[in-house]
């Protein structure tokens, strides 16, 4: 696998982070209990991994413990809705004046298909030649995670924020979302702008295994491991390592995490003035001074971290 350079190598590692993890600094739990303001509802905050297997909650029935206590769960999107997948095929797919073939040099497109031969024999860069350059970096950098999550992740698999939505409705919880399906894909496909994206792949396939930042991903493929033995304080780290305050990545936060948790704070504030709400996010959305644990203590809750094993 070549490993892109610069500015592309923190991008796929902010990405991944965003996705994958729960992290922070004064935050190594992945469970909080929030007291809302004049002694009201206390409800859960619970940082997800999105790729973890739902049988971590089997392990740590303390989680479970407190989704009892709720009578609301809260989640990012509502991962049963199978309109998602048509929603995200229209959203990678680039306009229709364009192809990624268009967009890359002839030497830069002859790579990319080298790239996707060595991880699928059956996979050319014709097949991706209508998407846009975000989805096909995700499936050039896939392979590493996968890798990582093997024995975690791919086997027995349920999405742990799958499987709290499947278990909310099962036990007839009321489910509230944060976002629709088609907000997050934005997210991801459609706000960072094409030329950014562009530039960002065209980084990648000109790439050198040298490069700096491949220390970051050796580091980040520590993830699935520091997650599921609550080793947060040491994932702090690993962002910071990735963060070096560009233009392209203050924006790519800027509208990742801080944009999306001031949206989302507006409505749990509004949910949890009626409800004992059991939230669970991306804990990447629980960090920093943005965070939804540093918010919600400048809103005047009371938000203390849940401490099991």
């Amino acid at each position: 696998m070549v490993i892109n350079s610069g500015q592309t190598m923190k991008q796929i590692v902010l990405s991944a982070l965003s996705f994958l993890i729960s992290i922070g600094t004064a935050y190594s739990q992945n469970l909080w209990r929030v007291q809302a303001p004049s002694g009201g509802y206390t409800s859960f905050l619970f940082g997800t991994m999105h790729l973890a297997n739902f049988r971590y909650l089997d392990e740590h029935t303390a989680v479970l413990d407190s989704m009892h206590n709720c009578n609301m769960i809260v989640t990012e999107v509502d991962m049963t809705d199978k309109t998602s997948m048509f929603n995200f095929w229209d959203i990678a797919a680039l306009p229709d004046s364009l192809t990624l073939q268009k967009l890359l040099t002839p030497t830069e497109w002859k790579i990319l298909d080298s790239l996707l031969g060595l991880l699928d024999p059956s996979s050319q860069a014709i097949v991706y030649n209508k998407y846009r350059p975000n989805y096909v970096m995700n499936v050039l950098t896939q392979d590493l995670y996968k890798k990582a999550y093997s024995d975690l992740i791919y086997e027995r698999m349920v999405p742990i924020d799958q499987g709290i939505v499947q278990m909310g409705y099962r036990e007839g919880y009321r489910m509230e979302f944060l976002e629709t399906g088609y907000e997050q894909l934005e997210q991801f496909f459609i706000k960072p702008s094409l030329s950014l994206q562009v530039s960002n792949l065209k980084a990648f396939l000109n790439g050198k295994n040298d490069s700096a930042m491949q220390l970051s991903i050796k580091k980040g493929l520590e993830l699935p491991r520091l997650y599921f033995d609550q080793k947060l304080d040491s994932l702090e780290a690993i962002l910071d390592l990735s963060v070096y305050g560009d233009s392209a990545e203050k924006q790519f936060v800027q509208t990742m995490l801080v944009d999306r948790n001031n949206a989302w704070l507006k409505k749990l504030e509004f949910l949890m003035t009626s409800n004992r709400c059991f939230v669970a996010v991306g804990a990447a959305h629980l960090l920093k001074d943005y965070g939804l644990i540093a918010q919600l203590r400048k809103r005047g809750y009371r938000v203390e971290p849940v401490y099991y094993r």
